[in-house]
């Protein structure tokens, strides 16, 4: 764990820079679109507000419109109160219903008509005035007036300011008698437009003489709505009259400001930018996951290539040691030893095959937990490879008074494709278990080939091991197939074994897609049953298949051969070579590759003995060079090159094939195997 998190540290102190790039881009990215959002939402928001004061200049000229005319229509009625004060010999005499006389106000915006004496106190006034009000503008107005023609002016009503209209009456000898006003109730354009410019967040004022004669509503919700004004507007003034329309908009109006394409817009905005957010950081988690993860993986790879690889090397080691002792063993006996010499060297030699397979099954649990173990199919024939498999086990079984009852309904012909190492490497182990726990009684194997209804090409092979031993323990069933684990301890010291057996075995049927199941009651025996789906077909004999065959015949004997034996070790070079001496053959030695190829130029050998693994120039080195000399002399026959290595990679047999190696054998080699090899490759050609 905390090699993992160092690692991990060191990889995220590197990634750093790359998370931070992550987020300064991310920050950019939000920035533009809140740049880019912001100067559309202005240049859109001026449009609007643009748009808006084009529509509101022809409601102003309306306004200015229906104003002078609403002024042109009182002026003539203040003319008209004015010749009534002229003709009246008082002004205290006027009939307030005068005023009116032929002029009713109809619908018009005109509040009232009042008449002012001297002292600016009102006298008539029609229709009914609504006191109090301010007339002092108004008077000081009239009583500048030079000509006798209506002036603009405001009166004040308690809290608003009116428009008006002031008229002053001078008689012929210029002596002023008073003043004639009307007022103008400004609220109708309250009334015609505040609907209109609400909406649009927008309001229209009036300005008469520098005075805004405008209002809103009386409540305080509505003057409360226009708080805040931009200073944009835009106005129209009368020509004929001291007014002024102007409409300005206020800004946080939501009816203006946010229109439904600004809401989307913005709200598009904010869900992108949190979605970006929420992406960076998911991309940082993640990232950060994975890069645990795949370090967790590449560490667990790691440990499990090395752990194969230490494995392989203390393999390839003890081999080479192992392979010495089982060749010494092997010219022992051949040399000729009495009885008691003879038992010990088969106690030597059946130890060291002990030895050889714990290496072997210590290899395969090693190649399994790395997943570097892999199948080589081929179509093949499985009742001889179980005859053979079983064969191996009844001398044991013979010795302990316990038959081997083998029963099979497998189609002699029928070929089915498997790989025949891990196949034997199954069936060797349990019946070896079968063999090994069983005392008396028998053990029975059954195999047979189911088909399925409807496909012929395809099938489950079964075997069936079931023995009368001592059975197993229903609390230990879950724990069978666990590597190094063993029933009992004292069973263990009674019976032998390393664990490793049914642990590769289960492994090897589930890499074959395969499965393996268990039946035992205790004292009474064990039933094992392996399933393997395989794909079948029938063997075709060839009616020319006898004049085809290839007729051997023997080249010369074996004393005729000269082999050159290449290995860096010198144990092996020792007893392999007095191996290789005891079939009468000569022997030639090199301590590596290059030694190897520079005998090859001086002289002629029958057959190349080549370990792969040496320091200078190794066996796939040398053995490529030797099969370029080759090339040089194309009317020789090329000399047979068998790998002969401590190792059991199949990486390292391809590799000794590629380079045009003719065999690939493992160390150790017994001397009757080591002699079939020189007779294949050397004694025997086809006529």
């Amino acid at each position: 764990m905390k090699k993992v998190d160092s690692i991990e540290a060191r990889l995220f102190k590197k990634e750093k820079f790359k998370i931070r790039v992550l987020w300064i881009t991310l920050t950019l990215i939000i920035a533009s679109m809140l740049g880019m959002a912001g100067s559309y939402i202005a240049i859109l928001h001026q449009q609007e507000i643009s748009n808006k004061f084009i529509g509101s200049q022809a409601v102003e000229r309306m306004v200015l419109s229906n104003f002078e005319g609403q002024v042109l229509y009182l002026d003539e009625r203040l003319e008209a109160a004015r010749n009534i004060v002229r003709s009246a010999n008082s002004l205290q005499s006027i009939n307030t219903f005068e005023l009116l006389k032929n002029y009713s106000f109809k619908n018009t915006a005109i509040r009232n008509i009042i008449v002012l004496d001297q002292n600016a106190t009102p006298v008539a006034y029609s229709p009914s005035l609504d006191l109090p009000m301010s007339f002092d503008q108004a008077v000081e107005v009239a009583k500048k007036s030079v000509f006798d023609i209506p002036v603009s002016t405001t009166v004040v009503k308690g809290e608003r300011t009116l428009a008006a209209r002031v008229l002053a009456v001078h008689l012929d000898n210029g002596q002023y008698l008073g003043a004639v006003i009307g007022v103008i109730d400004s609220s109708w354009v309250d009334e015609l437009t505040q609907d209109i410019f609400k909406s649009y967040g927008m309001r229209l004022s009036l300005i008469w003489s520098d005075c805004e004669i405008t209002s809103l509503e009386a409540n305080d919700v509505a003057k409360s709505q226009f708080k805040s004004y931009s200073k944009e507007h835009v106005e129209n003034k009368s020509v004929n009259l001291d007014l002024i329309a102007r409409t300005s908009f206020y800004l946080f109006e939501s009816s203006l400001f946010w229109t439904r394409s600004l809401f989307i817009l913005i709200i598009a905005i904010a869900i992108g930018i949190a979605c970006l957010i929420a992406g960076a950081v998911l991309i940082q988690a993640i990232y950060k996951k994975q890069t645990r993860g795949s370090i967790r993986e590449h560490m667990s790879k790691v440990d499990a290539e090395m752990h194969a690889k230490f494995v392989a090397n203390m393999s390839h080691e003890l081999r080479t040691p192992v392979s010495g002792i089982l060749a010494a063993c092997e010219i022992l006996n051949v040399s000729g030893v009495n009885a008691d010499q003879q038992k010990m060297i088969h106690l030597i030699s059946t130890a060291s095959g002990h030895l050889i397979n714990l290496l072997n099954a210590i290899l395969d649990d090693s190649k399994i937990q790395a997943q570097a173990l892999s199948l080589n199919r081929k179509f093949e024939k499985i009742t001889p490879i179980l005859n053979n498999c079983i064969e191996l086990f009844i001398p044991l079984a013979q010795a302990k008074g316990v038959a081997i009852v083998n029963e099979t309904s497998i189609p002699g012909d029928m070929l089915i494709n498997v790989d025949q190492l891990r196949l034997i490497q199954v069936l060797t182990n349990l019946i070896a278990n079968a063999v090994k726990f069983t005392q008396v009684g028998s053990i029975q194997v059954r195999s047979s080939l189911n088909f399925a209804s409807t496909e012929k090409d395809f099938g489950l092979l079964i075997f069936s091991f079931k023995d009368t031993g001592i059975g197993i323990p229903k609390s230990e069933m879950d724990n069978l197939f666990k590597p190094f684990f063993q029933v009992d301890s004292s069973e263990s010291r009674s019976y032998g074994g390393t664990g490793l057996g049914l642990s590769i075995t289960r492994k090897l049927v589930e890499l074959m897609d395969g499965r393996i199941q268990v039946h035992s009651e205790l004292l009474k025996g064990s039933e094992f049953i392996v399933t393997l789906p395989v794909e079948c077909q029938r063997e075709v004999a060839l009616p020319d298949q006898c004049d085809n065959q290839e007729l051997i015949k023997p080249k010369r004997s074996l004393v005729d051969l000269k082999v050159l034996l290449v290995d860096d070790n010198e144990m092996i070079r020792a007893v392999y070579s007095a191996l290789i001496q005891s079939l009468g053959c000569q022997c030639v030695l090199a301590k590596n590759g290059q030694e190897a190829v520079e005998s090859f130029k001086k002289e002629k050998f029958d057959v190349i003995l080549m370990d792969c693994h040496m320091p200078i120039l190794d066996g796939f080195a040398a053995a490529a060079q030797l099969r370029h000399l080759e090339l040089l002399t194309p009317w020789l026959d090329p000399t047979p090159i068998v790998a002969l290595s401590a190792s059991l990679s199949e990486q390292d047999r391809l590799r000794g094939f590629e380079v045009g190696m003719n065999d690939f054998c493992t160390k150790p080699i017994k001397r009757n195997i080591l002699e079939d090899l020189l007779v294949r490759l050397c004694l025997i050609e086809p006529l």
